[in-house]
C-alpha cells in the first residue's frame, strides 16, 4: 500500500503521437523540467572537470543518471502517462525543497562569508532549478494536462 494516491492509480495505456494537439501547460511544464535537468547536468559536468579527485565511478554515475532522467523526460514529452505521474510528484516535492534549501544556504553563506560573487555560481542554479521544478509541478497538475494524459486511445 502506498501513501501517495497518485502513484497507486495505474494510468491508462495510451500511445500519443507527436502530431496531436497538446495543452500549452504541458509544453511549459515539460520544457521547465528539461531546463532544470540541463542546468543540473551542466553543474555536474562542470564539477567533474574541476574536481581533481574525479574517479571513474563518478563519471559512470553522472552519465548513467543523465541518460536515465533524459529518457524519463523524453518519454513524458512523447505522451507517456506513467512518467507524467512520477515527474509531477517529484517536481512538487523537490521544487520547494530546492527553493527553501537555496535560500537557507544563501543566508548562511552571506552571514558567514559576506556577499561574494562566486556564491552565485552555485546558488543561482539551485534557485532557478527550484523555481522551475515548482512551476513545472504546478503546470503538470492542471486540468488540461490531466485530461490529455487520461483520455482513452483514439
Amino acid at each position: 500500500m502506498t501513501y501517495f494516491p497518485s502513484l497507486s492509480k495505474v494510468p491508462p495505456k495510451r500511445a500519443h503521437t507527436l502530431t496531436e494537439p497538446r495543452p500549452v501547460q504541458l509544453h511549459l511544464g515539460w520544457g521547465l523540467l528539461m531546463l532544470c535537468w540541463l542546468c543540473m547536468l551542466a553543474l555536474s559536468v562542470y564539477s567533474l572537470f574541476h574536481d581533481p579527485k574525479t574517479s571513474g565511478s563518478t563519471v559512470f554515475w553522472v552519465v548513467f543518471w543523465a541518460l536515465a532522467v533524459s529518457a524519463i523526460i523524453l518519454r513524458g514529452w512523447w505522451g507517456g502517462p506513467r512518467p507524467w505521474v512520477y515527474m509531477k510528484l517529484l517536481a512538487q516535492i523537490l521544487g520547494p525543497l530546492f527553493l527553501i534549501g537555496g535560500v537557507i544556504l544563501a543566508g548562511m553563506a552571506v552571514v558567514s562569508f559576506g556577499v561574494q560573487p562566486q556564491m552565485a555560481v552555485y546558488l543561482l542554479p539551485t534557485l532557478v532549478c527550484g523555481g522551475s521544478l515548482l512551476a513545472a509541478g504546478i503546470l503538470l497538475s492542471t486540468r488540461p494536462v490531466r485530461a490529455f494524459y487520461e483520455q482513452p486511445s483514439g
